[in-house]
């Protein structure tokens, strides 16, 4: 039972495009989940709307966050959904969503170039982590688009890229920067080659790790690690797509249409916390009016 269970999630974790990270999160939730209903004498695929109120409560009763209830209660929807349930009763909660905060600690795009150029890589797995830093950096994609992308996606006569779809952000082409651009050429060209005979793999995938698995979350895991040391400003990956976009929309003026493209985000509201109000520029204008003209 337990290893049909096991397939039937990694099934559903491929056709979601989750990543490795993602799939063991999910599948400790679900765990806690099932637990909860062999304890409660509850049968997982016909567990009503009540029985989720109730595995809430138990949850809340535990002391754990907000946050961890909401993902508690998603994992149980994933694994309904994985199950093939029709009449998933997650759906039919209510639960207010968090406020979403502004992006904090932005690096510019001065900086991140200072970044990417001083990075002089020695082996060919520190070249390969360069190219993916810079997708990271300059087209703002995020490490598990990272996994996704193919080395037919790269077109370089048309100086672009092209990100597939992934579970919750849209498929796009963007355009290359020039000063990646031979980095990329020499990763496609020469090196991802030996690194497949290293490795001894065959895939299509542009990028790969050199263990037992072909996803990349390892290899971004020992970059994050070596950047931090690097470069105190960086604090995740997270951050270089949040900084991208705040470049597109506050320096260089792109509107929220386009963004939302260059960003593969389904809805442009998703963009309003990058959207930052000069407030200084706003009181300086201010400033120019007549106290009583305010009124």
């Amino acid at each position: 039972m337990m290893e049909n269970l096991e397939k039937t999630l990694e099934k559903y974790y491929d056709k979601m495009g989750y990543a490795d990270n993602t799939r063991r999160s999910y599948t400790n939730c679900i765990n806690k989940f099932l637990d909860w209903c062999e304890d409660e004498s509850v049968t997982p695929m016909t567990a009503t709307l009540d029985d989720m109120y109730t595995y809430i409560s138990h949850i809340r009763k535990s002391g754990l966050s907000e946050h961890t209830v909401r993902e508690r209660i998603a994992t149980a929807g994933h694994y309904f959904n994985a199950m093939g349930r029709k009449d998933n009763p997650v759906l039919f909660i209510r639960s207010g969503k968090p406020e979403k905060t502004i992006p904090k600690n932005l690096i510019d795009e001065e900086t991140m170039i200072d970044m990417y150029l001083s990075i002089q890589p020695c082996t060919l797995r520190d070249r390969r982590n360069k190219v993916i830093l810079g997708l990271m950096m300059f087209q703002g994609i995020t490490r598990q688009e990272a996994g996704l992308i193919e080395v037919e996606h790269v077109e370089f006569d048309k100086n672009r890229i092209y990100i597939p779809a992934s579970a919750k952000i849209n498929a796009r082409y963007l355009p290359l920067k020039r000063l990646q651009v031979d980095d990329l050429q020499d990763y496609v060209y020469r090196l991802r080659s030996q690194l497949l005979i290293e490795s001894q793999k065959v895939t299509e995938r542009l990028f790969f790790s050199q263990g037992i698995g072909h996803r990349v979350d390892n290899v971004l895991w020992l970059l994050a690690k070596e950047l931090k040391l690097m470069y105190p400003q960086f604090k995740r990956f997270g951050q270089l797509r949040d900084s991208r976009i705040g470049i597109w929309l506050n320096v260089q003026k792109h509107d929220l249409r386009e963004v939302q493209y260059l960003s593969g985000m389904r809805y442009a509201s998703s963009l309003l916390r990058h959207k930052r109000t000069d407030t200084d520029k706003l009181k300086r204008k201010l400033d120019l009016i007549h106290p009583m003209d305010r009124f």
